[in-house]
């Protein structure tokens, strides 16, 4: 039971620290863009 739930977070961990990097990407890459443009 401990195992299971164990996993289960672990997945979960790993799926919100794909979508928070994903992010924080995208917004370096739109913060350089705007510093470029002026």
């Amino acid at each position: 039971m401990l195992g299971s739930t164990f996993v289960c977070h672990f997945i979960i961990d790993l799926i919100l620290l794909g979508i928070t990097s994903s992010v924080f990407a995208e917004g370096e890459l739109l913060f350089f863009a705007s510093t470029k443009e002026k």
